[in-house]
């Protein structure tokens, strides 16, 4: 390790875990005599997102996962921003699945100068592929030299989209002609608002974001779980089963040190519940000295029954259906709308002959149509349930994918009347005169957009309108974050009125609000301790993944079973195992 980098980071990291510098060079100097192993804990500490730790083994260091933090505490930003010297030493990074919150700092790390490598199941690689593209495009934390050719004569009643780029190998950019070409130095963000003034949208490339991504995944090596390989000299890992995502997994650290000394560590990753929806549950891990697990909802047990909540789902489904509802289903592109469109499915397949017609589904989003594509296509090592893939006598309307990926002629004039007028720009019908056939294109069909709702594509325009009306239903299908719509939908009702602030306007939501829990990914307590149960209970258990009470209530739940040693580590401190 750099001198220079390693005695920044073990400085930085002793003032905020509450370590002096002089232990922790002492601590240091032990693990390189190859007689401790060191954990420092870099995200996911003391709150739900960001998860990484970084693991010093006998003669070598990984990290495993490398994810982005969410907006909990209104730091995000700046903890996105940063990446700790340290960590750029290491010589792998393991990958537990592909959620933002456990891979979304990937692209920081390389531009910071990793040299690693990068092991995951295929799965998480196919998926990571997908989701990297997709931070490709849309990041707002990277200052790109963008470029587009602006055409002379822009066609009149429709907005001009112009294509971004920035790789400098881009097939498409480097056929732009120098007299036609348009440039400018920003952030996605900024440089959308720019070109929104100029009267126009914008896209970024999503070969350019293929090109960026390219060198990463070539870093990429595979693996499969249950069968061990080796990590430096001294320590072979084994992964097992999460059950949470397709490929998703555990991690078995077992370490031996020169001098006869032995100690495993396991990493939990986001444990799925026993039966998840769509694949095989979590396989039980190896014992283990040391074990960091993620528990998203702390010491809560099942607070009911998975089949009823789904059912109860379906149900309500086809009743706002029959009243030619819109429903309204936002929800993670990956892995959630597979869930929801299964449900789905099976809804229609039981009920669909009491509707006057098939709903249509709309699924707009191009990162949840690409996960899609995978899910279809994936082979054994995804684990997906028969049921699942089975769509013979699919009840859905759609394409093959069962599904629609653009929204109905009469909804997309509308949008694009909405923006040309927020535009200024001519030729275009006043959108108050669309408004009644685009919400009739919509009545009696299904929407499934990402969980931003109303920050994201063409949802921020249409939400308003349709959360205004009775004939819309919004299915809430999970955790929500307190910042999110579906959040603030939550918690918005008051004197019998939900009142939610949309663009700086105060709009009451007469659309029908409904709950469900039954779609979660994660463990429950009760599981996580069927999963603990092969450890002694000498065993140290660091406590991750989670909201502060809910650790703390979690910490208190396992103490009161008898664990010796529940730890609830603290932002970027480290520990000597």
């Amino acid at each position: 390790m750099n001198d220079r980098r390693s005695f920044i980071g073990l400085t930085g990291m002793a003032a905020l875990g509450g370590l002096t510098p002089c232990i922790v060079r002492a601590a240091d100097e032990a693990n390189r005599q190859n007689q401790v192993i060191g954990l420092t804990f870099h995200g996911a500490a003391g709150r739900v997102s960001g998860s990484m730790v970084l693991a010093k083994l006998p003669d070598t260091m990984v990290l495993v996962d490398c994810g982005s933090f969410y907006d909990e505490g209104g730091d995000a930003s700046a903890l996105n921003a940063g990446m700790p010297a340290e960590v750029l030493d290491v010589s792998l990074l393991l990958l537990t699945h592909a959620h933002a919150d456990h891979v979304g700092r990937i692209f920081l790390l390389f531009e910071r100068g990793f040299k690693g490598a990068i092991a995951a199941t295929e799965p998480t690689l196919n998926l990571l592929r997908v989701m990297l593209i997709m931070g490709a495009r849309y990041s707002d934390n990277s200052q790109r030299l963008w470029i587009w050719s602006k055409r002379k004569d822009a066609p009149k009643s429709r907005i001009e989209v112009f294509t971004l780029h920035w790789h400098s190998a881009c097939r498409w950019a480097k056929a732009i002609r120098e007299d036609n070409k348009q440039h400018a130095t920003g952030s996605w963000r900024e440089l959308k608002q720019q070109i929104r003034r100029s009267k126009a949208d914008a896209s970024p490339c999503k070969v350019c974001a293929g090109l960026e991504v390219e060198p990463i995944m070539a870093r990429c090596k595979s693996f499969t779980a249950g069968k061990p390989f080796q990590i430096g000299k001294g320590t072979t890992c084994t992964a097992t089963e999460a059950g949470h995502l397709p490929g998703s997994v555990s991690f078995h650290l077992a370490s031996e040190f020169p001098v006869g000394r032995k100690h495993s560590v396991l990493f939990s990753g986001d444990l799925g519940p026993k039966q998840p929806l769509l694949q095989q549950g979590f396989v039980k891990a190896p014992a283990a000295d040391t074990v960091v697990v993620e528990c998203t909802y702390g010491a809560a047990k099942p607070k009911g029954n998975r089949d009823i909540d789904l059912a109860h789902f379906r149900s309500q489904l086809i009743s706002h259906l029959k009243r030619g509802a819109v429903v309204w289903i936002p929800c993670f592109a990956l892995d959630r709308t597979e869930k929801v469109l299964m449900q789905i499915e099976l809804a229609l397949r039981a009920h669909g002959s009491e509707l006057s017609r098939l709903p249509e589904v709309f699924v707009p989003s191009p990162s949840a149509n690409d996960f899609h594509d995978l899910y279809r296509n994936g082979g054994a090592g995804w684990g997906l349930r028969p049921e699942y893939l089975d769509l013979t006598g699919r009840a859905r309307k759609g394409d093959e994918s069962g599904f629609l990926s653009r929204m109905p002629k009469e909804a997309q004039e509308f949008l694009d009347a909405l923006k040309a007028r927020d535009m200024e720009l001519a030729g275009f019908p006043d959108p108050a005169s669309l408004s009644t056939a685009a919400m009739r294109s919509l009545e009696g069909n299904i929407i499934l957009t990402t969980s931003g709702m109303i920050s994201e594509a063409f949802s921020e325009e249409l939400f308003k309108p349709l959360a205004r009306r009775e004939s819309t239903a919004v299915f809430l299908v999970g955790y929500q974050d307190p910042q999110s719509t579906g959040g603030k939908l939550r918690a918005a009702e008051k004197d019998g009125k939900r009142l939610l602030e949309i663009e700086g306007e105060q709009v009451e939501i007469r659309a029908a609000v409904e709950n469900f829990s039954g779609f979660s990914g994660h463990a429950n307590a009760a599981e996580i301790d069927e999963w603990l149960a092969v450890h002694g209970k000498d065993s140290q258990i660091f406590l991750v993944h989670g909201e502060p009470n809910n650790l703390r209530e979690r910490q208190q739940d396992l103490s009161a079973q008898g664990w010796r040693q529940v730890t609830i580590p603290q932002y970027q401190q480290s520990f000597q195992l």
